[in-house]
């Protein structure tokens, strides 16, 4: 009862092409693309808007390789900018989605609560500490590989929202798995071991031929590889609308 009521809530929409500019969407802009303004309005009425709720948990990779290894291929830099898509991408959005934010390390598998569900971070001061948060994290950890138990963990949470129609799981990593002795088919059957909860390996360390074989190893459209920030939106929303489409 209160998500129809919320749905009828006016909010802005983006992806138009007249109103205000929305500043997230500059890069879409400069590629050529008219749809980069939002305005203010109630949401169109459809089967999606109406009757879903959709929860998502993004985990985030926070070890100590993510500093180690920036400054040769950026790795945490696109971490960050990652994340930043992830919370930029669902703002006003919050009658259909609703999502929180961990990271994990060697120190742990749900070191970084970054964000509760329900709580995005809205003023920018906000966002900044967050993204300086994450970043200290990579810095001072211990080392080791949590990825799988992370994954695991999140599954579960996001399991436990029953009030959602729709459940996922992002897991954000530098691919940095074969340093620990650490199976990619392993990871593709903790990523299916919940048929309630689709979750999916976003892989974005410039290491391509590692992610790749930990792509192949997994099930067809399970793994994403996307060394580019650029290409993050594009996956997240292709992601989005296949699962909808099913």
């Amino acid at each position: 009862r209160e998500h129809r009521v919320r749905s009828t809530e006016r909010c802005w929409l983006k992806c138009r092409t007249a109103g205000e500019l929305d500043t997230t969407r500059l890069v879409d802009g400069v590629a050529g693309s008219t749809a980069i303004f939002k305005h203010r309005g109630v949401p169109p009425t459809s089967s999606f808007t109406a009757q879903r709720r959709v929860s998502i948990r993004f985990v985030m990779d926070l070890s100590g390789s993510m500093y180690t290894f920036n400054r040769i291929d950026g790795r945490k830099t696109r971490l960050l900018e990652t994340a930043l898509l992830f919370i930029e991408s669902l703002n006003g959005l919050e009658a259909e989605y609703e999502y929180s934010m961990v990271g994990h390390s060697g120190s742990g598998p749900e070191a970084e609560e970054l964000i509760q569900w329900g709580e995005p971070p809205v003023a920018a001061t906000d966002k900044l500490q967050l993204l300086r948060r994450m970043a200290a994290h990579t810095q001072f950890c211990h080392s080791g590989d949590q990825t799988y138990e992370a994954t695991t963990l999140a599954i579960s949470a996001a399991a436990g929202r029953h009030n959602s129609d729709e459940r996922f799981v992002f897991v954000v990593s530098d691919a940095d798995l074969e340093r620990y002795n650490k199976s990619p088919a392993e990871w593709n059957r903790i990523l299916g071991s919940n048929p309630s909860v689709r979750a999916y390996a976003v892989l974005i360390a410039s290491n391509e031929a590692e992610a790749e074989r930990i792509r192949q190893a997994m099930d067809p459209g399970r793994g994403h590889v996307c060394t580019d920030t650029a290409l993050l939106a594009a996956t997240f929303e292709r992601i989005l609308e296949s699962s909808v489409a099913m």
